[in-house]
């Protein structure tokens, strides 16, 4: 039960930014599904660990930059187009939205197995159970 009330928790604390995409027409219940997944599995500390390890992966070993997973929504930086692959654009909450609905646009009426598969190149049990939970939430939010 544990695990409900922190995702729970998570979703509340998600609000402003479910708020803010809201407001800037992005409301794909998948996609801000995802952000929340991403979000409450990877922490912003990590997050921010990650920042720092891509100013220092571009320049001294850009292979395995291509190969980080940055951002609110987690992606590769692979994944992400060329001349967005900045921090202040890995840092961005819409930036994130609008690269996650790219990448998962050939898959996006897809159920939410052949989803997680595509985004993360396999699904596991718990993070597809998050992203249900998320998903579930996302849909009555954007509706309600």
């Amino acid at each position: 039960m544990t695990i409900y009330t922190d995702m729970n928790k998570h979703l509340h604390n998600s609000l402003p930014m479910l708020n803010h995409l809201q407001r800037s027409g992005r409301r794909n219940p998948i996609v801000v599904a995802i952000l929340l997944t991403e979000s409450y599995l990877r922490d912003s500390k990590h997050r921010f660990i990650e920042y720092l390890a891509a100013l220092f992966l571009k320049i001294i070993y850009p292979a395995r930059y291509l190969k980080l997973s940055v951002g609110l929504s987690q992606l590769q930086v692979a994944h992400w187009p060329p001349t967005k692959r900045s921090i202040s654009t890995f840092m961005s909450l819409v930036e994130n939205y609008d690269a996650c609905y790219e990448y998962i646009r050939p898959v996006i009426n897809s159920d939410l197995g052949t989803i997680a598969d595509h985004y993360n190149g396999w699904s596991k049990a718990h993070y597809l159970n998050v992203l249900k939970y998320f998903y579930d939430s996302s849909v009555s939010i954007i509706e309600g």
